[in-house]
This record gives C-alpha cells, sequence and structure tokens, in this order.
C-alpha cells in the first residue's frame, strides 16, 4: 500500500463490554467471564457493525459461550443513551472513550481476550515521507505519551465537554512540549 507503519503512540482503542457500576455491583461482575451467566436476561447495544465483524459478536460468542436475551446493533452514541436511560444492560463501548466516566460506567475485564488490541500509530504514505523526510521525526513524537486513560480524557473534552479535537489536539501538544502555544 506504500504505507509507512510508525511508532505506536501508547495507547489501544479496543472494543470493551460495558454495565454501570450499579450492574456490576449488584451482579458482582468484574469480567466477560462473571457475565456469562446472566447475559440470557440480558439486551446487549451495539454499534452497528459488531454483531457481524469477525472480532466482534461472533469472537464473543466462541470464545465465552456467551448468549444474549436480545441484541440491539444501531449508532454508537444511541447505545450510550440506551444504557444511561435503563433501556439496555450492556453495550460494547470504546477503551477510550471519553463518556464511560461521566455516565459511571464499568468495563469488563476480556479475561478469555476476545478482543484483539487495536494499538494506535500514525500510517503515513511513503512518497509523502520521501517529500518530508522531517514528518516522520515529527509524528514519532507522539509515541508513547498518549495511554488509554489519557485518551479517554482527550476523547471526553470532544464528546463531554463540546471541544472541537483541533483545540484538545492543540492542548495537548503544547502541555507535551510538541509545539509551542501561539
Amino acid at each position: 500500500h506504500n504505507s509507512e507503519w510508525l511508532d505506536e503512540i501508547g495507547f489501544n482503542d479496543s472494543y470493551a463490554l460495558a454495565v454501570t457500576q450499579e450492574t456490576a455491583e449488584e451482579l458482582g461482575i468484574e469480567t466477560i467471564s462473571d457475565l456469562v451467566e446472566h447475559a440470557g436476561d440480558m439486551t446487549l447495544a451495539t454499534d452497528a457493525e459488531f454483531p457481524d465483524r469477525h472480532d466482534g459478536l461472533p469472537q464473543l460468542e466462541e470464545v465465552y459461550g456467551i448468549e444474549f436475551a436480545e441484541v440491539r446493533p444501531g449508532d454508537p452514541t444511541a447505545m450510550y443513551d440506551a444504557i444511561a436511560s435503563g433501556e439496555v444492560d450492556v453495550i460494547t463501548a470504546y477503551t477510550t472513550d471519553g463518556r464511560l466516566p461521566g455516565l459511571d460506567l464499568v468495563l469488563l475485564e476480556d479475561d478469555g481476550h476476545a478482543f484483539p488490541p487495536y494499538y494506535a500509530a500514525p500510517v503515513v504514505d511513503q512518497d509523502l515521507l520521501e517529500e518530508n523526510p522531517e514528518l516522520e521525526g515529527i509524528l514519532n513524537q507522539l509515541a508513547g505519551r498518549i495511554d488509554e486513560e489519557t485518551m479517554a480524557r482527550l476523547n471526553a473534552q470532544v464528546d463531554v465537554d463540546g471541544m472541537t479535537p483541533a483545540d484538545v489536539a492543540r492542548a495537548f501538544l503544547e502541555e507535551e512540549g510538541i509545539i509551542s502555544s501561539s
């Protein structure tokens, strides 16, 4: 594809299953394995792709033998609204989603390792790198600087606080000393 994979930024943005803190405490669940015995009475909300992705529901069912009473695929924002309103019991979440803390959601540990990691790294066209050789060094300054917690905090500034992605990115790069404030 004539692309160059640069250094990993430091976070993994994978699928996860999330329940409310109340549900986790009431049922005593911390892992997806703990959820299995309760899933037959629960509704799972997902993004539109999850039920059919090989690394989504089919993988979850294969690894854990889990079966939900109902699976509702749809818009990712809608699933967060649905769990907040009590309309569903479990959602597929993204590990760096900034809405998790505000909704008091608990990510269940994927103790069977059903979900593969999705590590973030810049992928750049090789021709662009040849034309701008300094670009690799500039982008690799991000290597190892953003873990899941930091990425979730940055995402929350956009998804919860309403900041623009550009403003959040600029502020982060300034905090890290990668760019100077203007």
